[in-house]
């Protein structure tokens, strides 16, 4: 390949080609070679990074307090065994609302 590069080359073939492609001016640069504006960068222009940083980090730590909870729940148990226990802290929390003391 090399070769081939090196035939192109001392016959002027490469060099037509630059060029022809690389030196001609781009249609799709601008004629006009004004002061380019200045956009400075505020806080207002960052609010969609800010925004889906924000919901990130608040659905990450949705997850992982629903997997905290089910690890300690729920995890191994049937659900006999998880209704015996949401019954049990139900009717402990009226049997204490009873005895509380009215003034």
């Amino acid at each position: 390949m090399s070769i081939e590069i090196a035939k192109l080359r001392e016959d002027g073939t490469l060099k037509a080609l630059e060029e022809k492609w690389l030196k001609q001016p781009s249609s799709l640069i601008s004629e006009d070679v004004s002061a380019p504006t200045q956009n400075s960068l505020d806080l207002y222009g960052f609010r969609g990074l800010f925004l889906t940083s924000a919901l990130s980090m608040a659905l990450a730590l949705l997850v992982s307090i629903v997997y905290l909870l089910h690890e300690k729940y729920w995890r191994g148990k049937t659900k006999m065994e998880i209704l015996r226990r949401v019954l049990r802290r139900s009717h402990v929390q009226s049997q204490e609302s009873d005895r509380e003391p009215t003034i």
